[in-house]
């Protein structure tokens, strides 16, 4: 009876557990979606005191910049694809054929992320004024190097008192 008895606490307290442990589930995915929108509103107020932009210009210019960075995210998933399938983690062994079609395939999905980029640069010309598109690229080099940097700093335990990234762009 002790047995049957223990029995039915152990799947009650692993049950229970296991009803716990979904809201935490849930709560990560929340968890990102609040860093992800985090780090866009810190891109957006980076970018618009870096660029200036006036606020007819940003009207116009956040939903051309928001959908290159859409299709942008869509085109470097492709590619991370390609690689993986190039990469071959599974061990097997590709004939010649198959391996110069996941070359090609890699291949054409950077190309597409130079198209895109191709395209949004004459679609930025049409909002923006040349001299706002140069400090547009120059502002998302920055923000990168910041946010490598911001997330080397948490992940050794450092605080850095100086944006070096910023102070090297404005070096070059």
């Amino acid at each position: 009876m002790r047995r049957f008895i223990l029995i039915i606490m152990t799947v009650a307290l692993c049950f229970g557990a296991y009803a716990q442990d979904k809201p935490q589930r849930l709560g990560r995915k929340s968890q990102h979606e609040e860093i992800f929108n985090k780090l866009h509103n810190e891109k957006i107020a980076f970018f618009t005191s870096e660029i200036d932009l006036t606020p007819e210009e940003a009207q116009l210019f956040w939903p051309v910049y928001n959908q290159f960075l859409k299709e942008s995210q869509k085109a470097h998933s492709k590619s991370i694809k390609a690689l993986q399938a190039l990469k071959n983690k599974s061990g097997e062994k590709l004939t010649e054929t198959e391996l110069q079609k996941r070359i090609d395939e890699y291949v054409a999905s950077i190309a597409a992320q130079d198209e895109i980029f191709v395209k949004y640069a004459a679609e930025f010309k049409k909002v923006l004024p040349v001299e706002k598109i140069a400090k547009l690229y120059v502002a998302e080099e920055k923000f990168r190097i910041k946010m490598i940097r911001g997330f080397r700093t948490k992940g050794s335990g450092q605080k850095d008192s100086k944006d070096s990234g910023s102070e090297e762009m404005e070096k070059n």
